[in-house]
């Protein structure tokens, strides 16, 4: 078996720290600072696609943080949302904007009001769910992995659990994914709707190591340890399920309004055995670099941020 496609590229790369408010303050007020197109982001594999939008040359990409009372940096889109309105009241420049994920916003009360100025939002869920909400990507990424999988990996899977009656196996992994992630972002639509402690899902959760297959009860253990997490009694939980699936109609969103990135991607590496290649950095990084320029321009986060751009004299440059 051959390495998967990037995988050499991707294992150059340096994970880059959250640059602080301060230091961006410093960097805006030098002589070449203020002519720079500052664009704040969130997480780890952001800059390496949103690098993708603008022209390097004079544009920085930057994934902030703001520190902690534990003394670490975190990141985030309220992290993101707050240091692009503090540098933007400096008056320096106007050449500031941030890029955040959707998250659940359409899932709040918040997403009847406007985002903030010079705040941009991701088509989907995520920028990773928003990569797999195309047709092109998806299948790109299936044929990768089919492609460079472990020959002895490839003759279980079309022999064994996974094989459905028409031989696609592929797709056997796949829809099982989104039912395990499916249900886990609904869980999560829960937890954020209410405001209830946040819920951190491990594989044993649903996963069981020694058949090698989800636990026949997956999605009760998943529930009992929404529970567990957020110290809500088994009913009440129930009843705040029941209310946000109805009241969002949850049944009938697409996985990528629903599910987490993260989740999908995690879930995914979990079901190919082989999750030192085709883990959640490496199938990220795959579609990062495989997205052409028509599916970057067809999205709407690119044509929001081209028509900022335009009243800001700032010409786009794809790539």
């Amino acid at each position: 078996m051959g390495v998967p496609t990037h995988w050499d590229e991707l294992n150059t790369l340096q994970t880059s720290h959250p640059i602080q408010e301060s230091d961006l303050r410093l960097s805006i007020n030098s002589p070449t600072g203020r002519d720079t197109l500052w664009v704040l982001v969130e997480g780890d594999a952001d800059p390496y696609f949103y690098e993708r939008l603008f022209d390097n040359s004079s544009t920085k990409v930057v994934k902030v943080g703001k520190m902690g009372t534990d003394g670490k940096l975190h990141g985030g889109c309220s992290v993101v949302k707050e240091i692009v309105a503090n540098l933007l009241a400096l008056g320096r420049t106007s050449r500031v904007i941030g890029i955040i994920d959707r998250d659940w916003r359409p899932f709040k009360e918040e997403a009847k009001s406007k985002l903030p100025p010079h705040i941009f939002e991701t088509d989907q869920r995520d920028l990773e769910m928003t990569f797999l909400s195309y047709q092109s990507l998806r299948e790109a990424l299936r044929k990768e992995i089919i492609k460079s999988m472990n020959s002895n990996h490839l003759k279980w899977f079309n022999n064994g659990y996974w094989c459905r009656r028409n031989g696609d196996w592929f797709r056997d992994v796949w829809e099982r994914c989104c039912k395990v992630s499916r249900y886990m972002g609904s869980l999560r639509i829960v937890v954020s709707h209410y405001g209830l402690p946040r819920v951190d899902f491990i594989l044993k959760d649903y996963w069981n190591t020694g058949q090698y297959a989800l636990w026949e009860e997956w999605e009760a253990r998943l529930f009992r340890k929404t529970v567990e997490q957020t110290r809500c009694c088994y009913q009440r939980l129930l009843y705040y399920s029941w209310r946000v699936k109805y009241k969002f109609d949850l049944n009938h969103r697409t996985i990528y309004d629903v599910c987490r990135g993260h989740d999908f991607l995690s879930v995914m590496s979990k079901m190919l055995i082989d999750n030192a290649h085709y883990s959640e950095r490496w199938m990220t990084f795959f579609m990062t670099k495989e997205m052409t320029i028509a599916d970057i321009r067809s999205m709407q986060l690119f044509q929001n941020i081209d028509k900022w751009a335009t009243s800001e004299g700032i010409t786009m440059s794809v790539h």
